[in-house]
């Protein structure tokens, strides 16, 4: 896989994450990617707060 969660290193695919929180369902911010197993990447600080991680290419 090209792509891996910064944080953790683990693959990471370009689909939206099972587990999305009640604000990323209404106000349109849906994450690209997620881990294999369909969870979000690993937390990171971002300017509306903690958000997933982006990848990076491995």
């Amino acid at each position: 896989m090209p792509w891996i969660c910064p944080e953790c290193g683990e693959d990471a695919v370009r689909r939206t994450p099972h587990d999305l929180t009640p604000q990323q369902q209404n106000d349109g911010r849906r994450p690209r990617f997620a881990h294999r197993d369909g969870t979000q990447l690993c937390p990171v600080v971002g300017p509306h707060g903690y958000e997933p991680a982006e990848p990076i290419r491995r």
